[in-house]
């Protein structure tokens, strides 16, 4: 399955070995485009080996692994598993994510979306990424920002109401 998307700036070539969920909040981003800033692949393995052949660090739930400049992993963890349930890994404009074959019917666009680091490539992209809920009024959307748990969510709910 091979599905296109422009979010921000940027066009990203999505193609995976099976078919995923497509969620209505990503049908606005479809686009037909012949070129892609960056290819996403996504596969399935029952090995998910970690590699470190460079500098290591970790997160609670994320270790990355840098091998140089343009090229690194990030290998996906959760407190209900042991182990990783998938990988990233990126090599300039090119971005393979392996996860783990227990996990295949959970796919959807926006894991892969999570999975591709979407955030980081806005940001090396001159883009940002702004926390935020909004509701729409008179055709513009008024954005709640802020912390996480701060209750911008709420807020736009009660203005919802």
């Amino acid at each position: 399955m091979i599905k296109n998307y422009k979010i921000g700036n940027l066009i990203l070539k999505v193609e995976s070995s099976v078919c995923f969920l497509e969620s209505e909040k990503f049908i606005s981003f479809y686009v037909d485009a012949e070129y892609a800033d960056y290819n996403i692949y996504v596969d399935f393995s029952s090995d998910l080996n970690v590699r470190v052949n460079g500098n290591a660090y970790e997160t609670a739930n994320r270790m990355y692994v840098t091998e140089n400049e343009d090229e690194y992993y990030c290998y996906y963890k959760s407190r209900e598993i042991t182990g990783f349930y998938a990988f990233r890994h990126v090599n300039g404009n090119c971005i393979r994510i392996t996860i783990d074959k227990k996990y295949r019917a959970l796919l959807r666009d926006d894991v892969i979306f999570s999975l591709s680091g979407i955030e980081e490539l806005i940001i090396r992209n001159k883009g940002c990424i702004l926390h935020s809920s909004y509701v729409l009024h008179d055709g513009c959307a008024v954005l709640f920002t802020g912390p996480c748990d701060i209750g911008k969510s709420t807020q736009a709910g009660l203005w919802e109401k």
